[in-house]
């Protein structure tokens, strides 16, 4: 019993020395308070930069007002004043905030730069020597910045620790915080005493505000479920800015008009010019330094361009580099391409942006130019409610109608990284979705222990969504003037087709009424049937290796009323492809602009008529060739080539190449391709 009772006192002993040390702090063979508490994910090991501060404050001889500065961790904020003190103290620990260009405030926007800084007045006859620990926001999550610090007695010295404030805004839970509070502790040795103290202070939080990018044949009221008052997102808590809001005084954005489908608007790049000016309002009107993006559709592509060109980083610790857009959610948007503005493009309606949208437009010349996500993080949404030819209208299964999954998803380039996720809606719904909304919502609401965003690694895996499906979709279409009457196209092999009607008065378009194959058809049931849809990849792969089934002259009916002039076209998943393979992206006004487009396929035949057009923003012709091949090469098997050679216009601006092929097969079958890309001259 007597040696237990030994042990117990030497235990209990052993425990007492052990608290002194604890309390009395730094110095004691124990390592600081800070130094137990782990930094948050990214955030560089601090105990370096105390070691350097420690080792500035030995050197400075105690000169009065010495400020102490580092970088720190990612998250901060204000209270009433500013100021927080703790009244009495010894050390007379204060609080206070200011803004990344020294300005104190009281108030900030998510996401944006703050100096946070502790000020200790030594009021002892003592020297001081410690460490400041601030803690960040959410308190108790183990986030923190910290500095040591060494005071003279009767002097001062200050802390001064720069933060970034991503996700104060919000609880871990996605509900709004609009106030955060920062606790500094002061812990070390006055003389030779321990000495701590503690201050705290409350700063308010506005949310980031969020700017919304229109697309196609739209304007800001696309968003006025988001960003009236009392629409989604006010009641979320968020400020939203529809760019060609009529609160700034910027010129809106011009993406085409239905009821002036030859009036012309911007380019891509003129639009993505808007955008910034927008952005830089918003700015200005909110004083956040950094701005979420939600684009929808055309949008999409627009907002690419002004991140890729256009967009300004941030100059100032510890946002230096860091880009304006903090996040870009890209809803429906043709990063492959929509054949839906084919026929648009062809009959010169709503030009430039009709043919800047087409597949080989996005792909040849958008995608390459515009492939540096410089650090923001895409979140895409892409709409799959589409999945039989029986509803489709004109683009690749699965589709929201316009834009297809596999052009929304698959076809960002390699060298962007993204999140996808599937939504049901169709495409000229989405930006009415609650559904829709409440999705993006989970990206906007992040917490501070969210940040900052790490992106999967790619590739994706996309159930059910033959990838590059954008290559097998091919376009014949014929023109027709009147009302009530048919038009015919030839449509040559294909596996499977839908048939729809476009007018320049009419860009959305629709399945056609009746489509009829004219005359004998190669198909054992004589109809444009569609596969089923739920086969696996494998099935779907031999599908594609088969050869084509159908083939043909089709007969399209036309409405009765409404538009004068039609196109009808027919989407095809065809093995007959007609591509343009080599064509300048510009050109100099009055310069020579040689093309070269190919046939190719699992057939044979040949194209009687490859022509070339160049098509002005009114529609006008403004240049036109045909192609020929050369000779000797016979059989489209052989991937026949067509060149030729024109002059471009005198007049600079935005252009349509519209490239269309008509021939027969050897087994005497017609058929018609047409593709088109955009041209700038210069």
């Amino acid at each position: 019993m007597r040696r237990l009772i030994r042990f117990l006192l030497a235990l209990l002993s052993v425990a007492v020395v052990l608290a002194i040390l604890y309390v009395r702090g730094p110095g004691f063979g124990i390592d600081p308070l800070s130094t137990w508490i782990a930094p948050p994910a990214g955030v560089e090991d601090q105990q370096a930069t105390l070691d350097d501060a420690e080792a500035g404050a030995q050197s400075d001889d105690d000169d009065g007002g010495d400020r102490v500065e580092r970088d720190a961790t990612r998250g901060a904020d204000v209270g009433a004043d500013g100021v927080s003190d703790l009244s009495g103290g010894v050390l007379g620990l204060s609080f206070s905030v200011a803004s990344s260009a020294r300005q104190p405030i009281t108030s900030t926007v998510d996401g944006n730069a703050l100096t946070v800084v502790a000020r200790v007045e030594n009021r002892s006859g003592v020297e001081y020597r410690g460490t400041v620990l601030i803690e960040l926001p959410p308190l108790g999550a183990g986030r923190q910045a910290d500095c040591s610090i060494r005071v003279a007695a009767n002097d001062f010295a200050t802390c001064s620790v720069p933060v970034v404030t991503d996700g104060w805004a919000w609880h871990e839970n996605g509900r709004r915080e609009s106030t955060v509070a920062l606790e500094a502790t002061t812990i070390g040795r006055l003389g030779g005493d321990p000495a701590r103290e503690q201050a705290r202070i409350v700063v308010a939080v506005a949310t980031r505000p969020v700017v919304l990018v229109h697309g196609f044949i739209s304007n800001a009221g696309t968003w006025s479920a988001w960003a009236e008052s009392g629409g989604f997102l006010a009641r979320a808590g968020l400020a939203g800015f529809a760019v060609g809001d009529p609160r700034f005084a910027i010129e809106p954005m011009s993406t085409g008009d239905a009821a002036q489908p030859r009036a012309g608007g911007n380019t891509i790049a003129q639009n993505a010019a808007i955008l910034g000016r927008t952005i830089d309002a918003v700015r200005a009107e909110t004083g956040a330094e950094r701005v979420d993006v939600v684009a929808h559709s055309m949008g999409g592509l627009i907002a690419r361009r002004y991140i890729a060109g256009e967009m300004e980083v941030l100059a100032r610790a510890p946002l230096a580099d860091a880009p304006v857009v903090a996040q870009l959610h890209l809803i429906g948007t043709p990063n492959g391409g929509s054949h839906c503005t084919v026929p648009l493009a062809a009959i010169g309606a709503l030009l430039p942006m009709s043919a800047e949208m087409t597949p080989h437009s996005v792909r040849d010349v958008f995608n390459p130019t515009a492939a540096d996500a410089r650090g923001v993080p895409f979140f895409v949404w892409a709409g799959d409610p589409v999945r039989d030819y029986a509803a489709l209208i004109c683009t690749p299964l699965p589709t929201d109608a316009f834009v297809s999954v596999a052009s929304v998803a698959d076809s960002l380039p390699d060298t962007v990284p993204y999140v996808l996720e599937r939504i049901a809606q169709r495409h000229l719904a989405q930006t009415q979705s609650t559904t829709v909304f409440e999705s993006v919502l989970k990206q906007l609401s992040r917490a501070p222990t969210a940040y900052p965003i790490v992106m999967p690694k790619r590739p994706l895996e996309l159930d059910g969504v033959r990838l590059a499906a954008h290559e097998d979709m091919q376009v014949a279409m014929a023109p027709a003037a009147g009302s009530g009457s048919s038009t015919r196209i030839e449509v040559g092999p294909f596996d499977q087709a839908s048939f729809a009607l476009f007018g320049a008065e009419s860009p959305f378009g629709g399945q056609a009424a009746v489509a009829e194959p004219v005359g004998a058809v190669s198909s054992p049931d004589g109809s444009a049937s569609a596969p089923d849809s739920t086969k696996d990849d494998e099935d779907d792969d031999e599908q594609r290796r088969a050869p084509a089934s159908l083939s043909g002259t089709w007969e399209v009916g036309l409405p009765t009323q409404g538009a004068p002039t039609w196109v009808a076209a027919a989407f095809l998943d065809s093995a007959l492809r007609l591509t343009i393979d080599d064509a300048p992206l510009d050109a100099a006004a009055d310069g020579s602009i040689a093309v070269t487009a190919s046939l190719e396929g699992s057939v044979d035949g040949e194209a009687t008529s490859v022509r070339v057009r160049l098509l002005a923003t009114d529609g006008s012709v403004a240049a036109e060739t045909l192609l020929e091949r050369p000779t000797g090469l016979a059989g489209l098997a052989s991937n026949d080539e067509y060149t030729g050679a024109f002059q471009a216009p005198s007049s600079p601006g935005a252009y349509a190449m519209i490239v269309q092929a008509e021939g027969r097969t050897d087994a005497g079958e017609p058929f018609t391709r047409v593709v088109v890309r955009a041209l700038t001259v210069r």
